[in-house]
């Protein structure tokens, strides 16, 4: 038996043990929510089997009374894990390892109450974390949820809690430019004595509408590690394709160029060092930055994302569904989101040019109005799904 540490920083007992010729390894629960002592009888029971020729594996629910919480919370992990990305993947368990199995962990499934469950979450709501308590309740749900299908227990006592929870807090977005703000955003941004590249970082989120993790990169350790680099940015093609381990759903995405970011990929290209990121920033430099120009509680980096969201979707002249596409909000139909990243690109680079004739306009120092036609496609009404496919080929 030993304690086996994952990458996400679990700890997980394992038994090993050879049965028929064959070398197998069991993972028994969960440390801390398994303690020592009931892994050590967990061991004497499996031990005990293999003496009397029977693999611990098809040991039935009565040699350990019932399948317990953590049991079917470890088997729903790791039947899930799979959808999601490293790091999402990680907080998740870290949320049930942290939430749940303490209270609920050692507990058959069969005598889980509904009860058990609303305190698990009601001392989550303690600590202030509200929204996080009725995402762990999903977490419970679902848990059960699969339990049941596999026939581990009958009811889901973690079913319909909302009405047991606190209400979800009021929504707080982030502050965000105005159309008719840009103008004078631009002036302050251009006069900005700071770092060249923070600019150009700027107005690359603000065109691209991108989060800052996925332009500028992530820290491990202190370490920045998987920050933008010139392999990624196709200049001939004119689409940038952002890996897979820098985006919030965990797929690749494309974000396609204009002649203004393209210009300002270029300018980082020339800056960079052979090799090296094309940006060497931490991601609070922007942030900062908009402080030091004069928007602190007025705008943030990540608000230029609303502010993008707005301006298209009022214009009129874009489905909702390629504005989500462009803007990798997660798509919720499992079909859909199996779709390639190349899914309406099309309909994506109109929708950018637009976006970065906006923004230029607004540069320049004219109003940047989301209801004319900058690229001559037609007055502003809802948009026909054929009526751009070829306006850009």
């Amino acid at each position: 038996m030993s304690l086996s540490v994952r990458k996400t920083g679990r700890k997980v007992w394992e038994f090993r043990y050879r049965f028929d010729g064959k070398e197998e390894r069991l993972m028994m629960g969960d440390y801390p929510a398994l303690p020592l002592k009931s892994a050590r009888a967990m061991r004497a029971q499996m031990r005990e089997a293999l003496a009397k020729g029977l693999d611990p594996r098809a040991l039935d629910d009565a040699s350990f009374k019932s399948k317990t919480f953590s049991h079917a919370a470890e088997f729903w992990f790791h039947k899930e894990q799979d959808r999601w990305s490293h790091g999402f993947a990680g907080r998740v368990w870290n949320r049930v390892a942290r939430d749940l199995l303490p209270s609920l962990g050692h507990t058959p499934l069969t005598e889980v109450t509904r009860s058990d469950v609303i305190a698990a979450l009601r001392s989550v709501e303690d600590r202030g974390a509200i929204e996080t308590a009725r995402r762990i309740g999903g977490y419970a749900r679902d848990i059960f949820s699969l339990a049941i299908s596999e026939e581990w227990c009958d009811v889901n006592p973690a079913m319909d809690l909302t009405k047991s929870l606190k209400p979800k807090p009021k929504v707080r977005h982030n502050p965000r430019l105005k159309l008719d703000q840009l103008p004078e955003f631009f002036n302050k941004l251009n006069d900005y004595e700071g770092e060249e590249e923070t600019r150009i970082a700027l107005k690359l989120i603000l065109h691209t509408f991108v989060r800052t993790k996925e332009l500028v990169g992530k820290t491990d350790g202190g370490v920045r590690t998987h920050g933008l680099r010139a392999e990624e940015v196709d200049l001939v093609g004119k689409v940038w394709r952002i890996p897979a381990d820098r985006m919030k759903m965990g797929t690749e995405h494309i974000v396609p160029l204009t002649d203004t970011t393209e210009a300002l990929f270029r300018r980082l290209i020339e800056r960079a060092e052979p090799g090296e990121p094309l940006l060497n920033m931490s991601n609070n430099t922007m942030i900062f930055a908009l402080y030091r120009m004069g928007y602190h509680t007025k705008a943030t980096v990540h608000g230029f994302r609303s502010t993008a969201s707005t301006a298209l979707n009022e214009c009129g002249l874009f489905r909702g569904e390629v504005i989500e596409k462009q803007l990798s909000h997660e798509e919720k139909n499992e079909v859909r989101a199996a779709y390639n990243a190349a899914e309406y690109l099309n309909e994506r680079r109109t929708l950018m040019h637009w976006w970065s004739a906006l923004l230029d306009k607004a540069e320049a120092g004219g109003e940047a109005e989301p209801y004319i036609d900058l690229l001559g496609t037609g007055p502003a009404e809802p948009a026909d799904p054929d009526k751009f496919v070829d306006l850009l080929s």
